[in-house]
């Protein structure tokens, strides 16, 4: 996964194992919808680009 914040990357190619902790459904094999989340105030989002991986097999 990769985050870019305001222009800044702040998570650069990192892996995510699996659904994190606040995952409604948990199986990872399963199409799901992404969830966001704010911190209890108001959050806006906008310019969000989901591009989908692809794993070389070798």
């Amino acid at each position: 996964m990769t985050v870019i914040l305001n222009g800044e990357k702040v998570i650069d190619n990192q892996p995510v194992h699996g659904p994190t902790g606040g995952a409604l459904f948990t199986d990872p094999t399963q199409p799901r919808p992404i969830q966001l989340q704010g911190d209890h105030t108001s959050v806006a989002y906008r310019n969000i680009y989901l591009a989908p991986l692809i794993i070389e097999q070798r």
